[in-house]
């Protein structure tokens, strides 16, 4: 989140830097962590499109970390069976498809070689149709051909599914949301012949109901915004992700690493959530999340 109120960037530097500095005391380590990201491209503007230079440099620094970059079933498997193996070790998704996934984060994934998790939603694969934005300043974007899919999902990408059209699930009819994290999955599916066991709750929005829908679907797990890392008592298809942003200096993005942000970000979701639910509520409007 951009802060430009000069008292709200003063007491986030104050809560981030006093975690910071815990942690390290600590000698906290990086398990369990997923990192969320959305664009890879040179857009200015948009705080959820990461420069690809910027990108490369953390993925370099989490290789002279010797910090592992693993796939998220081996991620959630190793924290279930407490395996010695998930300390240090992260996973690293991208939501939405989009077409710069393939043209700048990939090259960079392959140069490392490191696997990632890559979120879309089959009905909008191969389209013009714009992927609904709920945030001031997106930049419009491609996403991906069916081809540029296969290509990575034959290559160490896992593909898992954003729901059909990228609907935000609390908003709609449940027969809807039966449709949409089905259809998605049974899609993407037949184009890729491959497995979809993971999901991604377009724009963060989920609810009891939701989950049980996803659950029935088939799927293995499923991931949130909610910032945090995971462990064996995290629930499966509720499981917490760092955001990476193109505000993101090194510094700041090996701060998230140790979970500095975790608590900042959690405020700001709370405050958005109220402010959200207040705004519908007066309007007359149900999210039922």
């Amino acid at each position: 989140m951009s802060v430009r109120n000069p008292v709200l960037r003063l007491g986030k530097g104050l809560m981030v830097n006093s975690s910071y500095g815990l942690r390290k005391l600590r000698g906290a380590s990086v398990t369990g962590r997923i990192l969320m990201y959305h664009r890879v491209d040179d857009v200015q503007g948009d705080r959820l499109v990461v420069n690809p230079e910027a990108f490369k440099e953390q993925m370099r620094w989490l290789k002279r970390q010797e910090i592992r970059v693993v796939d998220l079933d081996t991620l959630i498997s190793s924290l279930e069976y407490a395996d010695e193996n998930s300390i240090n070790q992260v996973a690293i998704t991208f939501d939405d498809g989009y077409e710069d996934n393939h043209r700048h984060a990939w090259p960079i994934l392959r140069q490392f070689g490191y696997p990632a998790t890559v979120f879309v939603s089959a009905g909008l694969i191969g389209t013009d149709r714009p992927i609904p934005a709920e945030r001031p300043y997106a930049t419009p974007a491609k996403v991906m051909t069916w081809e540029q899919l296969e290509e990575m999902a034959k290559d160490n990408i896992t593909i898992g599914s954003h729901a059909l059209t990228h609907a935000r699930l609390t908003r709609i009819p449940l027969e809807r949301v039966k449709q949409e994290v089905a259809e998605s999955k049974r899609i993407l599916e037949e184009r890729l012949d491959c497995r979809v066991d993971w999901f991604c709750y377009p724009s963060g929005a989920y609810s009891v109901d939701v989950v049980k829908l996803v659950q029935w679907a088939g799927y293995y797990g499923a991931c949130t915004v909610r910032p945090g890392a995971n462990s064996a008592r995290t629930h499966r298809f509720l499981l917490r992700r760092t955001e990476i942003s193109g505000e993101d200096i090194l510094g700041s993005f090996k701060k998230k690493l140790t979970g500095a942000y975790d608590g900042w970000h959690t405020l700001v979701q709370s405050m958005q959530h109220w402010s959200h639910r207040k705004k519908r509520h007066s309007a007359g409007v149900n999210d039922g999340a």
